[in-house]
């Protein structure tokens, strides 16, 4: 007999069943505690038919999801004409940064209907449809919108000088319908549903209207001809010059202050604009002396303004491809001639000069 157990001692463990000290009891144990799915099991079946039920209640939850997305919704649902309206008018107003608010409340209650019809069943177009013609107002008032920005970007050397806020308030808009894209586009990878309209690429539509707006606002500087006046390049040269240098005083003191600091491409976009119309200048009938005067002017004057280290290679291919090609070698009428009869040309000393030109101006370029 086992002794009593001593006075605070912990009690006895629990005996362990003899079949697992007994070899020849182990096929009785394995039938005392059958393991449900196994061979031999009694519930397997039944485990079968459990796992085939779990279908209705996947479609139950896909059918709540949505009902829940719609009563989460449902507000905004009955509200979208009021809210349409409220934003039509704040977009008339000016309000852009309360009108875009209210549109991205519209999106969202649609984006999230569509989502949610969407997986519970991708192929039945018609509710789509559905969902499509209630809220097709609200494409239209995300075009208004937009017409709305590029108007201020447009107008942005003017706008960021009366009332820099609203040029702030179109950047802020950008950067956040940017986010919206990204986060559709990801979305998309995962379940293949992204909401219409998207993506919107407002940011790379900004850039093409800031190019836009640049290039205009250069190749508005040409006020007179050959024609009008003998020294038309050299009054065009002097425009150009005043307005990029007004423009980038702007651009340094007050448009950057306006834009986040990974948007620093106004440089480039007025040294595409200039370098696009020098381009434009080459390509007319220019006599020796105004091609003089236009290699100076970049040599010189572009040199204060936007230039680079790449505006040397620049100023050589303006030199190869206009004043040999284009002056000399690609003339119709026949060269000079001495009064012997032998041709002459004054090439050799216009390269001569222009080469120092160009030379001594590289001595003040760096590595850098």
């Amino acid at each position: 007999p086992r002794d009593p157990p001593r006075p605070g001692a912990p009690p006895h463990p629990l005996k362990i069943h003899s079949g697992y000290q007994r070899p020849d009891n182990l096929s009785g144990l394995a039938k005392a505690a059958p393991v449900p799915g196994l061979p031999g099991s009694k519930d397997w079946r039944q485990s079968i038919n459990t796992i085939e039920s779990l279908k209705d209640v996947k479609d139950a939850v896909v059918q709540h999801s949505q009902l829940a997305a719609a009563v989460e919704n449902l507000k905004n649902i009955f509200s979208v004409p009021e809210i349409v309206l409220e934003t039509k008018q704040l977009i008339e107003q000016g309000e852009l940064l309360q009108a875009h608010r209210k549109l991205m409340e519209l999106e969202c209650s649609r984006d999230d209907l569509m989502y949610e019809q969407y997986r519970m069943d991708s192929k039945n177009t018609s509710d789509m449809n559905l969902i499509s013609i209630y809220f097709e107002e609200v494409q239209g008032l995300s075009d208004e919108l937009a017409k709305q920005l590029w108007m201020v970007l447009q107008r942005s050397m003017v706008t960021v000088r009366r009332d820099p806020t609203m040029l702030v308030s179109v950047v802020r808009i950008i950067e956040r319908e940017e986010k919206l894209d990204r986060r559709m586009v990801d979305r998309k990878k995962q379940t293949g549903f992204i909401p219409p309209g998207r993506p919107k690429r407002w940011k790379d539509k900004m850039f093409e209207v800031l190019e836009g707006t640049v290039s205009t606002r250069i190749e508005g500087t040409q006020s007179v001809t050959r024609e009008a006046d003998k020294m038309w390049l050299v009054r065009l040269l002097e425009i150009t010059r005043k307005y990029v240098l007004d423009d980038l005083i702007i651009v340094k003191n007050l448009m950057v202050q306006c834009f986040p600091p990974h948007y620093n491409t106004f440089n480039s976009l007025y040294h595409n604009a200039v370098s696009a119309r020098v381009k434009e200048l080459t390509l007319e009938d220019l006599e020796a002396n105004e091609i003089v005067s236009l290699l100076t002017w970049v040599l010189n004057t572009y040199k204060r303004l936007i230039c680079s280290y790449s505006l040397f290679k620049f100023a050589v291919q303006i030199l190869v491809t206009v004043l040999l090609c284009k002056l000399y070698w690609l003339k119709e009428t026949e060269p000079e001639a001495d009064q012997d009869g032998y041709y002459q040309t004054t090439l050799p000393a216009i390269v001569f000069q222009v080469t120092l030109r160009i030379l001594g101006f590289s001595l003040s370029f760096t590595e850098d």
